[in-house]
Formats: structure tokens, C-alpha cells, sequence
């Protein structure tokens, strides 16, 4: 798990009051190093059960604050991801797996794509899921 102090800090940078379940919840997904699902993170949570409803609570405040992204893979299941760093996403469309890929793009300016043609918006960020077989399901027999 993440240090303590490093959670802690994480949480005052943003404004958000340190309390037990973000600390709990901020350092597990940190340490599953992926995208967990609420369930996971509350099954990998080290201390008392979170109940659930507080785990979405804590986790929607977290995403709120710029501390945690929510993705979705091939399932439609909503996962949460620690990485909040610009990245794309390859999503396995036969096991559901998903995989952070860095930009590819020169510069750090977000989004991480360029439209041809923004029709008017103002484009803040953007988000790409690449969709094909992982490794371990490309040599599987379908």
C-alpha cells in the first residue's frame, strides 16, 4: 500500500477532508495497480468492511477531485483508475481485460487527440478505449 503521508497529501492538495475510508480506499487502488471495480477495492480493503454505498460515496469524491479516473471495459462494468496521468486504455473484447497505453502524441497538451473538427466546443480532455484480444486470448482457441 501507498505510504500514509503520501494519501494523506494526495487528499489535502485537492481539498478534501482525510478521513479513515478515503485514506483505505485511495492507498488499495493505488496498490492493485489497475482497474478495480468497487467491489474489488472493497474486498481488497485492509481494516473493517466498507459498506458499499460508502465505497461509491468515498470513490465519486475521489473522481470528483482529479485523484481517480472512471473507465469502462468490453462488460460495461465501471472501474476505477489511480492512473490519472494522459493515457489510453486497450480493452480485451473477449475476457473484459484493460491495459493503461501511453499517449503517443508529441506533446503534453491535453486532450491527447485532435479533432479535425471541434464543431464549436471547447474540447478539455478526451478518452480512448482501443478494443482487440489480449495476448492470452489471441492464442486461445475461440
Amino acid at each position: 500500500m501507498r505510504g500514509n503521508d503520501e494519501i494523506v497529501g494526495k487528499l489535502r492538495r485537492v481539498g478534501l477532508r482525510i478521513t479513515h475510508h478515503r485514506q483505505v480506499l485511495l492507498s488499495t487502488l493505488h496498490s492493485v495497480h489497475g482497474h478495480a471495480t468497487a467491489d474489488s477495492l472493497r474486498a481488497s480493503a485492509t481494516g473493517p468492511q466498507i459498506p458499499l454505498p460508502t465505497v461509491y460515496a468515498v470513490l465519486g469524491d475521489l473522481v470528483r477531485a482529479g485523484l481517480v479516473k472512471e473507465v469502462r471495459g468490453e462488460d460495461g462494468v465501471l472501474r476505477f483508475d489511480a492512473n490519472v496521468a494522459r493515457h489510453h486504455h486497450l480493452s480485451c473484447v473477449r475476457c473484459g481485460k484493460l491495459q493503461d497505453v501511453a499517449c503517443a502524441d508529441v506533446d503534453d497538451g491535453d486532450p491527447c487527440l485532435a479533432l479535425q473538427d471541434q464543431h464549436g466546443w471547447t474540447v478539455r480532455s478526451a478518452e480512448v478505449t482501443f478494443r482487440g484480444m489480449c495476448p492470452a486470448c489471441a492464442r486461445a482457441p475461440a
